[in-house]
């Protein structure tokens, strides 16, 4: 997460302050191609700062933070990335993740949370996004499966989150 932060810092993120809570430090190792899971963190991140900036919101911040949790008898990693940003429409919520979709204006093309989906779905894992609506920023949920559980396991053991 570190190197996913520290490849965004530059001039114009100046105004966003990157908090990365100690909780990183203490969860399981994941099952995971480093380069891809950290282009993910990455397009997640690049989104953050995208909407603090349509936003208009001075200080923007992005939080991340991580816990080891359970879900229905599988060991995961929880991962939040949350910002002070514009935030998502809940009508908008379920189709963030779809191809072509984009809530932004004038944007050729709308693939960077498709293809995150599809990638973390590959990891066996989940995305889901919260937001209390417009001006309410937003929260990326990633989970993924703890490196000692077998694939087999936490597959059969997951439920899709719409």
């Amino acid at each position: 997460m570190q190197d996913s932060v520290g490849l965004l810092l530059n001039d114009s993120y100046d105004a966003i302050s990157f908090e990365i809570d100690p909780s990183i430090e203490a969860i399981k190792p994941v099952r995971a191609h480093r380069i891809t899971l950290l282009q993910v963190f990455n397009n997640i991140l690049i989104n953050a700062v995208e909407s603090i900036h349509r936003a208009g919101t001075v200080p923007g911040k992005i939080s991340i933070r991580a816990e080891n949790d359970e879900m229905d008898g599988v060991d995961i990693v929880h991962v939040q990335i949350s910002d002070n940003g514009k935030g998502i429409e809940r009508d908008n919520l379920s189709r963030i993740f779809e191809r072509g979709f984009s809530t932004k204006d004038n944007v050729l093309s709308s693939f960077g949370l498709h293809w995150c989906a599809n990638t973390i779905a590959t990891m066996r894992g989940q995305i889901y996004a919260e937001s209390q609506g417009n001006g309410r920023g937003a929260c990326f949920h990633i989970l993924l499966p703890s490196s000692h559980q077998t694939i087999s396991t936490f597959d059969a053991k997951t439920k899709v989150r719409s």
